[in-house]
């Protein structure tokens, strides 16, 4: 969190899953299913593309960011993970 947010970005958080309220189903009955429980969120944000391009460049050469890589590359605290890049979608009236 600390690294993104030193080199441009807002970290939003961590997020994991947790018991649904009871009694609450899917939105759309039919179409949408509950998903998996062992998936973790990690949501952040750069202002655009060139301000991620630099974080990028600059974390790679930040002694905080070596240590984390090299802290995780033998022994990772996940399994997997997937990238997904986001975009907001506009607002439908």
């Amino acid at each position: 969190m600390t690294l993104i947010e030193r080199h441009g970005g807002t970290h939003h958080g961590y997020f994991v899953p947790r018991e649904k309220p009871e009694g609450v189903g899917a939105s759309f009955p039919g179409v949408g299913e509950d998903g998996a429980g062992d998936i973790a969120v990690a949501l952040f944000t750069f202002a655009d593309e060139a301000a991620y391009l630099r974080y990028r460049s600059d974390v790679a050469a930040d002694p905080d960011g070596m240590a984390a890589n090299a802290l995780y590359a033998d022994d990772p605290p996940f399994v997997s993970y997937e990238r997904v890049f986001l975009q907001p979608l506009a607002r439908r009236r």
